[in-house]
């Protein structure tokens, strides 16, 4: 509630109002008057335009300037009512009465007050003719009070004040909630499709039941999308399942001549192991380009078995060197961009790729004495692209080249993003 309209302010604007003589003070004035006065400028005889923003003509009569009239006659002899309050929904208002002495059938000015803020205060608002024929006018419906404490809140006021915080928070706050159910359920479902050709469900049509070949199908080994760095185990997957399909009956067959058969390993929740499948595969489908398809090497024929298996090969082989890079930028993660801290990493992590690259059982990298747990994570990652290096590899020549990759990771990590337009195969593969 603001406080009952001072009587100096009264003073001073009557100052300026008997006789008027605009312009008014601008910090004794309200901001709907002086927005008006901006952007619709008065003229030197428009005295109403200055007083009111909307004048008015008087019951009656025709003249241009009734308020600045009837106040100019007022300044000969007047009398105050008390000032009286009320809220229009938006704004405390306060007015007062300027009456004439006399019983003449002189209008009276009604003088209206604003309240707009705390470091403002009570500001000229508008005045306004008021003669005995005129009732009409715009503010005269409103719940007037003599007392400003007592002045009545508009229903739309209290419905604004009954809204709560915790109110407009609480849809919000609910949103979460509902989004995390929502990706839940729908890892279950996934969960729950491969499920069905990792147990041999019916709904796979049992092609993927029982034991699995070894010797898998090149032609659609295009499926299997290793650069994929979102959607790999998937893709491996749903790839291994198309090449048993297509291949199921050769495999029947070549199960009853006695070739090799394997069963294809599975993770802790009963799905395929992506990187055990892909290591069990591999060396077969690099070996199709060998024996029956020896003519597809003199003849080069684009889209041969061996010119597939090759490219597999390339595309492993970059997969195998991005990784090695990411695994260098895990490992650095923490480190304070510095020539000094960063060599200390670089050396810690050359010495941990030679351990990898010498040892021949992964449990012997584990018993050399790494009390970090960043060291067991990068040997337990490199163990991982070793085997993979190993089992494309053509020759103890290539095998060695996993070590130059560990080194490669250092550098390559060091260039700008937009190292020069030369594209390197390891860039296009990724």
């Amino acid at each position: 509630m603001p406080p009952a309209l001072p009587p100096f302010i009264v003073t001073t604007i009557l100052s300026h109002l008997l006789p008027p003589s605009p312009p008014l003070p601008p910090t004794l004035t309200a901001k709907s008057l002086l927005d008006r006065h901006t952007f619709l400028p008065p003229g030197p005889d428009e005295i109403d335009a200055w007083l009111s923003p909307f004048p008015t003509t008087a019951p009656g009569t025709s003249s241009s300037n009734p308020i600045g009239e009837a106040l100019e006659r007022l300044s000969i002899g007047y009398s105050l009512t008390p000032p009286s309050y009320a809220h229009d929904g938006e704004t405390y208002l306060a007015r007062i009465t300027i009456n004439p002495l006399d019983d003449s059938p002189q209008p009276s000015v009604i003088v209206m007050f604003a309240h707009e803020h705390e470091d403002k205060g009570w500001v000229y608002h508008s005045s306004h003719v008021h003669g005995p024929s005129d009732s009409q006018f715009r503010y005269d419906s409103l719940d007037w009070s003599p007392v400003s404490d007592a002045v009545p809140m508009t229903p739309a006021e209290v419905e604004t004040e009954e809204i709560s915080p915790e109110d407009y928070w609480k849809d919000f706050a609910s949103s979460p909630k509902a989004q995390s159910e929502m990706v839940i359920e729908e890892e279950e479902a996934e969960d729950a499709y491969w499920a069905k050709y990792a147990g041999g469900g019916g709904a796979a049509g049992g092609a993927v039941s029982g034991p699995v070949t070894r010797n898998a199908s090149v032609a659609n080994f295009d499926h299997l999308r290793v650069d994929d760095d979102n959607d790999k185990s998937s893709s491996i997957q749903s790839s291994l399942h198309q090449d048993r399909t297509a291949d199921g009956q050769r495999g029947e067959r070549d199960n009853a001549s006695g070739r090799v058969m394997c069963d294809m390993p599975t993770t802790g929740s009963g799905q395929l192991d992506p990187l055990a499948a892909l290591l069990a595969t591999i060396p077969d489908r690099l070996g199709r380009g060998t024996g029956a398809n020896e003519e597809d090497e003199s003849g080069g024929r684009a889209g041969s078995p061996r010119r597939e298996a090759m490219d597999l090969r390339d595309k492993v082989q970059s997969r195998i060197k991005a990784s090695l890079r990411e695994v260098w930028n895990l490992y650095t993660r923490e480190t304070e961009p510095r020539a000094e801290s960063l060599e200390e990493k670089a050396h810690g992590w050359l010495r941990l790729g030679r351990a990898v690259v010498d040892s021949t059982q992964s449990k012997s990298t584990r018993d050399t004495g790494y009390a970090s747990t960043d060291d067991l994570i990068v040997i337990a990652k490199l163990e991982v692209l070793k085997d993979m290096w190993t089992v494309i590899a053509d020759s103890s020549d290539d095998r060695d080249g996993f070590w130059r990759c560990v080194e490669g990771a250092i550098k390559m990590s060091m260039l700008p993003e937009n190292a020069g337009e030369g594209m390197t195969q390891e860039t296009y593969w990724e």
